[in-house]
């Protein structure tokens, strides 16, 4: 069943918001400071968290819209990109450098 536009705004917001992060740095910092526009010191760890594409996967199957498809999609290509190893995944350590 599709959900209202109304039901999914304020969650859309925030995902959006979050996205922004993600088209900046690549993934998602641990906290990020609105104050000054930057990843809070000693919070540039992303320890690859399911926690956003999992509410992306949502969003799209709420409402349909293929734009939450597509920002999980980009995700998970820079997860596969930046993170991967011989043997699996690792922590990003500072998702402004890539630096695992």
């Amino acid at each position: 069943a599709v959900v209202s536009t109304q039901s999914t705004g304020s969650a859309g917001r925030t995902l959006t918001n979050f996205y922004s992060l993600i088209s900046h740095y690549g993934f998602t910092p641990e906290m990020f400071s609105l104050l000054t526009g930057q990843v809070a010191p000693g919070s540039e760890i992303y320890p690859l968290r399911p926690e956003f594409v999992e509410s992306l996967v949502y969003m799209y199957q709420a409402t349909g819209d293929q734009m939450w498809r597509n920002m999980g999609k980009q995700l998970l290509d820079s997860i596969e990109l930046s993170t991967k190893t011989p043997c699996g995944y690792a922590t990003v350590s500072n998702v402004v450098t890539h630096q695992l």
